[in-house]
């Protein structure tokens, strides 16, 4: 199912949109696009749907991503790419 919010562009490069509140000037902003010069990490974790048997449904862990660019704000749009395995 395509999600216009969060999908995979290709096996590498995931597009996800922010909450609301997200701009580029904004703390979080700021610290996803600047997260290699700030030292930061960021992993993604995915899950299909929200729950599973009544229940939150599990994650999956896709490993670290780091930003490639982004689009707007409030929410922003942002493309990631997963790192390669070393």
């Amino acid at each position: 199912m395509f999600d216009p919010i969060h999908h995979w562009i290709d096996d590498q490069t995931l597009h996800w949109q922010s909450q609301n509140s997200t701009t580029p000037q904004s703390k979080c902003g700021r610290e996803l696009i600047e997260h290699q010069k700030l030292g930061l990490s960021v992993h993604l974790f995915v899950r299909e749907n929200k729950l599973r048997n009544g229940k939150a449904a599990p994650f999956t862990y896709f490993g670290p991503v780091e930003y490639k660019s982004h689009e707007g704000s409030s929410p922003m749009s942002v493309i990631f790419r997963l790192n390669p395995a070393d």
